[in-house]
């Protein structure tokens, strides 16, 4: 009954944000940003993680039709740059 109103580009956005966070295991203390955008079935995000006083920063960029997957790769190309690492010394 309420899927008429749903926002598909809003969906598609916050789809692809909550991706990249849950595969980082990041929780809302974690300095970890994730914006996503839409532009028709494409959806563009920017991913990054970074040390607390910003001296290091970990930043991920990428498009795909396929939300749920690009958050997943940004957030693997993060971890295999070192993020892993920021997010245990951020604990």
């Amino acid at each position: 009954m309420l899927q008429p109103l749903t926002d598909q580009a809003a969906l598609a956005a916050v789809t692809a944000e909550r991706a990249f966070l849950r595969r980082l295991e990041a929780g809302c203390s974690a300095p970890v940003a994730a914006h996503a955008t839409t532009d028709g079935e494409i959806v563009e995000m920017i991913g990054r993680v970074a040390v607390h006083d910003g001296s290091l920063m970990i930043e991920q960029r990428g498009r795909s039709d396929n939300a749920r997957l690009l958050g997943e790769r940004l957030a693997d190309q993060a971890l295999a740059q070192g993020a892993d690492t920021i997010l245990e010394a951020a604990k």
